[in-house]
């Protein structure tokens, strides 16, 4: 009431309602945006239905999650979308020369981001005499599980558990081929993932299942190989001509880091957010 703003911009969907209701009673110029970074599916009809009637704007982390508003019956004139923002880069993509190829992975330890699948891949890479490694990155819940199915499949003098990882830079240049196996069905997810991005900045090639706004990020056969949910063969494959070919690598890292760097800039965002 004393401020009057212009607008609210809400990083969370359930201070909406309560900021929208204040702006209507004490300021009725303020207009009330979303950031809408990801909600549980069942939410997502209340939500565009609510938000709709409170004349709340939105702004998508992705393509994906707008139209996936939009498809829930929210107005598309209100909706808009921008990627996240990357870190800042501290040094060059120049990768560690060795021997073998290390593949990696980066997310948090959970059973959304089902690093299981990946191990599952690697065996598969393993088994057909590739030359690779693997380094787990993160924390979280299943970490003692995946360690544990490490040791059952045989694969414990490949795989190196990290934990916790702040360092990008050092990461990235150890790390040659990013593997993204999360099990988002129907409307869980949102967004592209900070993996992906941050795999962009560094100019390291990924190989993904297709789910939620990946896709828009991973384009399959230009800047990585974006592959159908849970076709573990298909994956393996795709990482097979990555392992075998350097300069698709090479390629197919920097095409990411082209694409990733031009719609991530900070220029992009304040554009795409004014305008919205």
């Amino acid at each position: 009431k004393t401020e009057k703003p212009d607008i609210i911009h809400c990083q969370m969907a359930r201070i909406v309602p309560a900021c929208a209701v204040a702006a209507k009673i004490a300021s009725p110029k303020t207009k009330v945006f979303y950031h809408a970074r990801g909600l549980d599916p069942e939410t997502y009809p209340k939500i565009a239905k609510l938000f709709d009637r409170l004349g709340v704007y939105i702004i998508g982390n992705c393509k994906h999650e707008r139209e996936k508003l939009i498809r829930y019956g929210f107005p598309a004139e209100r909706t808009a979308y921008t990627y996240n923002a990357l870190p800042e880069q501290h040094d060059g993509p120049d990768k560690t020369p060795r021997d073998e190829v290390m593949l990696g992975t980066l997310s948090r330890l959970d059973y959304l981001r089902a690093v299981d699948q990946t191990l599952d891949v690697f065996k598969i890479l393993l088994d057909r005499g590739l030359p690779v490694r693997l380094s787990v990155a993160g924390i979280g819940e299943e970490s003692d599980n995946l360690k544990a199915q490490a040791e059952r499949l045989g694969l414990a003098d490949k795989v190196i558990f990290l934990g916790g990882v702040r360092d990008l830079s050092a990461y990235f240049r150890e790390v040659d081929i990013l593997l993204n196996t999360p099990v988002l069905i129907g409307d869980h997810g949102a967004g592209v993932g900070n993996n992906i991005l941050e795999a962009g900045l560094y100019e390291t090639p990924v190989v993904t299942y297709d789910v939620a706004g990946v896709s828009e990020m991973v384009i399959d056969g230009q800047t990585g190989y974006c592959v159908p949910f849970e076709d573990k063969e298909r994956f393996a494959d795709a990482v097979t001509d990555l392992v075998r070919n350097p300069g698709l690598r090479r390629q197919m890292g920097k095409a990411l880091h082209d694409h990733v760097t031009a719609l991530c800039s900070d220029d992009e965002i304040y554009r795409a957010t004014m305008a919205a």
